[in-house]
Parts: C-alpha cells; structure tokens; sequence
C-alpha cells in the first residue's frame, strides 16, 4: 500500500490561504501535503497494478511521484462525492489518460450521481468507465487477492453517501483500514473500536487536532465542518492508538509541524502521522 497523500482536500499549502502550516509549506517542498489518497499496487505479472483509494485533484503528481513507471491503472474505489476524493477521475476521461472500461467501485448513491451528473456522466457513457456498484456492508474484491470489506460512515453526504474499507490480502491474512472523513465515529457498524482491532494497521481520519483549531484559526466554528478531533479519536481507542496512522490532515492542524506539543502528544499514545509516500505492507514482501 502506497499513501499518495495525507491532506484535506486543498492540500497543504492551500489556495490563498497564509496560515503558518502554509507558508512553511511554501517556503520548503518538503511541508507540502496532498489531497488524500491510498493505492494498493498489486501483481501479479511484469506490469504493477494500481487500486486507487479514492482519485482527488492531485492524482496527476501522485502518479509521477510515487507510482513505478509502467505502472497500470487496475481499479478505483470511492469513499464519496466530496471533491477530494472524485476530481481524479476525469483523469481516466478521453483527454488524457482514455481509459477503457476502468473498474471503480462505489455504493449505489455514489454511482447513482456519477451516472447522472457531468463531467462524470460522461465517462461513464463513453465507456472510460465502468461502474461496480455495492451497498455499504458488503465485500468487494477489485483486484486478484486483494479484498475490500466496505462499510457506511456518517459524514456530510450532500450527495450521496460516504463508506470506509477495510482492505485485506488473501494471501498474507493482513488488513489496512482505511477511514479519511467522518462526522464523527459514532455510527459506523461495525463499531471502529472493533475495526481497528480486527486490522493490522488503520489510517484515519485526522482533520483537525481538537474542536477548537477553526474557531482559533479562521473563526469558524467546528460544527461547519464536522470531524472527529484527533485527540478524542485517541482517547477512544487507547492502546489501539498504536495501529493508527492519522491522515486527511487540514492544514491548519498544528500536527503537520513535527515538533509540535501536538504532535509530540500524538507520538507518545504510539499512533502515528501519515506521510505521503510511506508505504504499508500487505503482501508477501518482494524477493
């Protein structure tokens, strides 16, 4: 498994914005974040598949930087309708990469408004791609031994709905949950207490660090935007913080400095901050 990115949406230094997180960002590549996005690269042959996790604006840079050349697009998987997370797919479209028959796999809501509204509609149409629908609950299988346990999440879902996956490999037994945007954690069935027990590693929703963070930042309130704070996702899961990886980080969350009090209290439960690039191994380790 591939981490193509660990920001929010606009990524990390976001448009406009001069918040401290994105001048540093600016000022030193080594800061940027993008968009959120996972790739499960499978075999087997000469020629590396990639299952995406979700296809935001940034796919184009997530390909080139951290996918082999050669590379092959195998499937796609869709947590939901925000634009983080489907933007990538008019990549798969006749202007640039033409694909034929794609697999992406969603719920029936996401397809329902992918198949109804363009520029998607579109792909669809034209046969770019082809649309695998499932209900949330059920398990999908994208790619040859690679299996994708799917479930509902709470979260704004103005359009459609929003699911989590759990991906295992049949060979090895080993499992990433994969969970980026989420109301809250209440809800999800299986409970994510349970989830994150029965996965070898989890990356979750990171956004912001404690309620406060948009109320001190941009003089939002939290409730606009809700998501569950690092902090209190930390107190839920107590030892089972050591399987996390936080991602889906907004950027004005101060753990994206690593020197933080922040972050330093993140490191210290054992649960950890997802970076882009870092790699999760599933399967059998190359010979």
């Amino acid at each position: 498994m591939i981490v193509l990115g660990t920001a929010q949406d606009g990524g990390v230094p976001q448009i406009g914005c001069g918040c401290e997180n994105c001048r540093r960002a600016r000022a030193a590549a080594g800061h940027t974040r993008l968009a959120a996005s996972l790739a499960a690269v499978c075999g087997p042959g000469d020629v590396p598949h990639a299952v995406l996790v979700d296809a935001g604006p940034d796919l184009r840079r997530q390909w080139d930087r951290w996918l082999a050349p050669g590379t092959a697009l195998g499937a796609a998987l869709v947590t939901h309708l925000h634009m983080g997370h489907i933007a990538g797919l008019l990549e798969l479209g006749p202007e640039v990469m033409a694909a034929s028959a794609a697999p992406v796999y969603c719920s029936r809501a996401v397809a329902r408004f992918l198949r109804s509204n363009g520029p998607w509609s579109l792909l669809v149409r034209r046969g770019h791609i082809d649309l695998r629908e499932f209900l949330p609950g059920e398990t999908v299988h994208p790619a040859p031994g690679l299996t994708a346990q799917t479930f509902e999440v709470p979260h704004r879902n103005e359009f459609g709905d929003t699911v989590g996956f759990r991906l295992s490999s049949e060979e090895t037994g080993l499992s990433l949950l994969y969970i980026p945007d989420a109301d809250r954690w209440e809800g999800i069935r299986p409970g994510l207490v349970e989830l994150v027990r029965a996965s070898d590693a989890a990356l979750l929703d990171g956004t912001f660090f404690d309620r406060s963070e948009l109320l001190d930042r941009r003089g939002r309130d939290a409730s606009e935007v809700p998501h569950p704070p690092i902090r209190d996702t930390l107190d839920l899961l107590g030892p089972l913080a050591a399987k996390v990886f936080f991602t889906h980080l907004n950027h004005t969350n101060p753990v994206l400095d690593g020197s933080s009090p922040q972050a330093r209290a993140v490191l210290a439960t054992g649960a950890r901050i997802a970076a882009d690039g870092m790699r999760i191994q599933l399967g059998p380790v190359p010979a």
